[in-house]
């Protein structure tokens, strides 16, 4: 259950038809050039596990009503029962900030909604980061 259109997405996409390669006892169902299944064909799905990148509640809830094994290929939910495999938060926020200051910038601007866990962290890692190098972050 993985939306292809982002890098992030293809490169889990292919690793995980590298592992299929290596273990042919594998399946995987659904359509299109990368089979996926859809949000809306979950609930009818009869399988074994999930690997998936939700973006609301409601599709985070309805893989952990699955019942079956579930990776998590998204930065945005942190469940203590499911399995995550993501970006480093921190590091892509403290990245930015050093790279714009190595651009001799000094004035920032965050614009983000801070709804998810991973935008919190990427805020938080940018913005102390700007602060450290006594410049000043604001938020929009």
């Amino acid at each position: 259950m993985l939306q292809t259109g982002q890098a992030h997405m293809r490169d889990v996409s292919r690793g995980v038809y590298r592992f299929l390669r290596a273990n042919r006892h594998w399946r995987i169902l659904g359509e299109g050039q990368y089979p996926l299944l859809q949000w809306s064909e979950l609930e009818e799905w009869s399988g074994d596990g999930l690997i998936a990148i939700p973006n609301t509640n409601e599709q985070f809830q309805a893989l952990l009503d699955k019942g079956v094994p579930v990776v998590n290929a998204g930065s945005r939910f942190v469940h203590k029962n499911v399995t995550t495999v993501s970006c480093d938060s921190e590091a892509i926020g403290r990245m930015a900030a050093e790279h714009l200051l190595g651009c001799r910038l000094r004035h920032f601007l965050f614009v983000g909604e801070l709804l998810w866990h991973n935008e919190k962290q990427r805020y938080k890692a940018f913005s102390e980061t700007i602060e450290n190098a006594t410049c000043r972050c604001e938020f929009l």
